[in-house]
C-alpha cells in the first residue's frame, strides 16, 4: 500500500450503495428490505478488526516515531523504548535497534562448540535494505519490515523464520505491565505524543513529527479497514451456524455467496469490500426460497453482523485472521490516537 502524504482513512462508502430498487413481495415489503439493506451496509462499514501484516509494519513505524518524539522530553520523563541504547545521536536507538529491543520473539541459536548458547533477534541483518535510513526511515520502506526475508530456520534449513510480525514486549515499549492490552498501549502512545509535543516544538521538530505520525496512523487504519472487509466476506460465507452455509443447505442450488466489490479511496488506494447490494439481490431472486425464507435470511445476515458473531462472539477473536469483539478495542485505540494527533497537527 503506497505511502501517500495526507492520506485519510477510507471514507464512509455507505451512501449511494443502497439505491437499488427492491422487488415487492407479499411477505416482506420493499420498505423492510430497504431497512435491512441499510442496516447491513452500516454494520459492514463499522466492523472492528485485529492486526494485519500491513498494519503491523506501519505500527512498527508508529512505535519508533513516538520513541523519537519521546526523546525530546527530559530523560526522567521518557517511557518509550525503556533502556534501549544504540548508535543514533545521543546514544539513542535507530529503527532497527529499537525493533530488536521491543520484539518479543527473540531466537536462541544452537549451542556453539564451547557449549554456549547465543541469543539473537529474529531480524535478519542481511535482508534489511541497504538504503534504509535507520535514524530517520522512510515510513513506507520501514513498514515493509514484515516482508523482509527472515533468518534460516535452525531446524529446517529450507525454511525461514518471520522477520517481524508486530509482536512486542509492552514493558519494553511503554514501560508498563506485560498484560497491558494492545489498545491500551496505543492510547498510551497518544498520551506520550501529547506530552512530548512542547519539547519537540522547542527543538523545531514538533510539527514535523506529529504530521508524520498522523500519516502513519492513517495508513494503519486503512490497512485494518482492508482486512476488515475481507474477513467479513469470509465469515459470512464460511461460518457454519451464523453465516450462509446453514441457509444454503435449506434452499438448495444455486448457493448464495457473498462477493467482493472494489472500493477506491480518495488517494487511489483500493481494497475489497462486501458487495451487500449484490448479496441482497441474490437473496431476493433465489428461486428456491419463498418470501418468508428470503426475509429470514436477510434478517439473519443483519443479525450476524450487529448482534452475533462479528461483534460479540469471542470465538471470532481467537483466530488471528478473524475479526471479533476482542479486537474491537484495537481499532478503537488507533482511532483515539489518530484523533488526538490530528488535533496537534499544524493547520
Amino acid at each position: 500500500m503506497a505511502y501517500s502524504p495526507g492520506l485519510a482513512p477510507p471514507k464512509d462508502h455507505v451512501s449511494g450503495e443502497a439505491d437499488f430498487a427492491p422487488r415487492h413481495h407479499s411477505f416482506i415489503s420493499a420498505e423492510t428490505i430497504m431497512k435491512l439493506q441499510t442496516l447491513f451496509l452500516l454494520a459492514a462499514a463499522a466492523v472492528p478488526v485485529w492486526a494485519s501484516a500491513a498494519a503491523s509494519g506501519w505500527e512498527a513505524v508508529l512505535f519508533y516515531d513516538v520513541y523519537r518524539m519521546d526523546g525530546y522530553r527530559p530523560e526522567s520523563e521518557r517511557i518509550i523504548g525503556g533502556t534501549c541504547k544504540g548508535t543514533a545521536p545521543g546514544g539513542r536507538c535507530n529503527f532497527i535497534e529499537f525493533i530488536k529491543n521491543i520484539d518479543s520473539m527473540n531466537l536462541y541459536a544452537k549451542a556453539t562448540e564451547d557449549g554456549a548458547v547465543e541469543k539473537i533477534t529474529r531480524l535478519n541483518e542481511q535482508s534489511i535494505p541497504g538504503d534504509l535510513d535507520r535514524n530517520d526511515p522512510d515510513p513506507a520502506q520501514a513498514a515493509k519490515i514484515g516482508e523482509w526475508e527472515g533468518r534460516p530456520n535452525f531446524d529446517d534449513p529450507g525454511a525461514r523464520y518471520k522477520n517481524y510480525d508486530g509482536s512486542y514486549w509492552p514493558l519494553k515499549l511503554v514501560g508498563t505491565d506485560a498484560k497491558l492490552k494492545h489498545a491500551d498501549v496505543l492510547v498510551k502512545l497518544g498520551e506520550v505524543v501529547e506530552a512530548a509535543k512542547p519539547y519537540a516544538d522547542k527543538a523545531g521538530q514538533g510539527d514535523n513529527l506529529v504530521t508524520r505520525i498522523n500519516r502513519v496512523l492513517d495508513q494503519i487504519i486503512l490497512a485494518r479497514t482492508a482486512e476488515n472487509h475481507g474477513n467479513l466476506i469470509r465469515e459470512i460465507n464460511e461460518h457454519k451456524t451464523l453465516g450462509l452455509p446453514v441457509h444454503n443447505a435449506a434452499i438448495g442450488e444455486p448457493k448464495i455467496v457473498a462477493q467482493p466489490k472494489t472500493i477506491t479511496d480518495a488517494q487511489g488506494d483500493t481494497y475489497d469490500s462486501l458487495d451487500s447490494e449484490r448479496l441482497f439481490q441474490d437473496i431476493q431472486n433465489h428461486p428456491g426460497a419463498n418470501d418468508k425464507k428470503k426475509g429470514k435470511i436477510m434478517t439473519a445476515m443483519v443479525k450476524f453482523v450487529l448482534k452475533e458473531g462479528y461483534f460479540s462472539d469471542t470465538k471470532f477473536s481467537e483466530t488471528p485472521k478473524s475479526s471479533g469483539k476482542t479486537h474491537q478495542d484495537t481499532i478503537t485505540g488507533v482511532q483515539a490516537v489518530s484523533s488526538k494527533v490530528k488535533s496537534m497537527c499544524p493547520k
